[in-house]
C-alpha cells in the first residue's frame, strides 16, 4: 500500500464498537492494510480532536482544500476518497457494470441492513435489555454499577424510542426479518460458490492452484469446509425457528 495524494498514515478514526459504520470503515481499513489509530467515542482523546458539523460515527480527521484537519464523515465518499489516496487491494471494481453493482449492494447494506441490526438490537426485550448493559461499557470501563445504571437506562430507552425512525414496530417487524433470512440464504450461497468461482478464475488466467496466495490449496480446504451460516439470535421460544415463523410472507 502505497500514499498516492494528501492523505497520510495512520489515519485517525473516532467511533465505537457497536456502530455498524464504524465496523465497515475498520473492516475496510483493514483489508486494504491503510494504519489508523481508533479513537474511542466520548474519550478524552475525542474530546480533543475537531468536531463535525453533522456528528456521525465513524468519523475521520482529513486535511481539507487548505490543509487544515478537520472532521470528516460518511463511510461511502471516504471509501473513494481513500481508493485515490492509496494504492493496493482496491475495493472499487474498474468494470463499470461491476462497479454499479457494487455501489448497489454498498447502499442496500447502508440503508436496509442497518434496520435489520438496529431491529434484532433493540426490538426484542431480551436482546434489548443485553444491549443496554453493554454498550454504556464501551466508552465507560471504571464505574460501579450504580454509576452506570442510570445510562444504561438512558442508552436503553432513548435506543428503543429510535426504532420508530427506523421503522421497526409490529407491523414492519416480520417484513424486516424475513427479509434478513432471505439475505442470509443468498450470502451464504455466494460464500459458498465463492472458492469455485475464484478457481475458474484463477485458471482462466492461468494461475497455478497450489499456491495458497494464488487461490490454490487455500481456497481448497475452504470449498472442503462448509462456511457456518449465522443466524438472527431469538431468545424467545415461540421465535425459535425463524424459518417457520416467517413461512406464511410472501417471498
Amino acid at each position: 500500500m502505497t500514499t498516492t495524494n494528501e492523505l497520510q498514515a495512520p489515519l485517525t478514526m473516532m467511533g465505537a464498537p457497536g456502530s455498524p459504520y464504524t465496523r465497515k470503515m475498520r473492516g475496510l481499513l483493514r483489508y486494504r492494510r491503510i494504519p489508523y489509530v481508533f479513537v474511542q467515542q466520548n474519550s478524552r482523546q475525542a474530546a480533543a480532536l475537531p468536531k463535525a458539523k453533522v456528528p456521525l460515527l465513524p468519523t475521520f480527521y482529513l486535511p481539507d482544500a487548505s490543509g487544515e484537519i478537520v472532521a470528516t464523515t460518511d463511510s461511502t465518499p471516504l471509501i473513494r476518497r481513500f481508493e485515490a489516496a492509496f494504492s493496493g487491494r482496491s475495493v472499487i471494481p474498474p468494470d463499470p457494470a461491476l462497479r454499479f453493482l457494487d455501489e448497489l449492494i454498498e447502499d442496500y447494506a447502508d440503508e436496509w441492513l442497518t434496520k435489520c441490526m438496529f431491529h434484532y438490537r433493540w426490538y426484542h426485550e431480551a436482546d434489548a435489555t443485553k444491549a443496554r448493559r453493554v454498550l454504556p461499557h464501551w466508552g465507560m470501563q471504571d464505574v460501579t454499577d450504580e454509576e452506570i445504571a442510570p445510562i444504561q437506562k438512558m442508552i436503553g430507552d432513548r435506543q428503543i424510542e429510535r426504532l420508530r425512525v427506523v421503522g421497526s414496530n409490529e407491523v414492519t417487524a416480520p417484513v424486516i426479518e424475513a427479509s434478513y433470512v432471505r439475505f442470509l440464504d443468498v450470502f451464504d450461497a455466494h460464500l459458498q460458490d465463492l472458492p469455485k468461482r475464484c478457481r475458474v478464475v484463477r485458471r482462466c488466467r492461468g494461475g497455478p492452484a497450489g499456491d495458497l496466495r494464488r487461490g490454490g490449496a487455500g481456497l481448497g480446504r475452504l470449498r472442503r469446509r462448509r462456511v457456518p451460516r449465522p443466524r438472527p439470535r431469538r431468545r424467545h421460544d415461540e421465535h425459535a425457528d425463524v424459518r417457520a415463523h416467517h413461512a406464511h410472507l410472501p417471498q
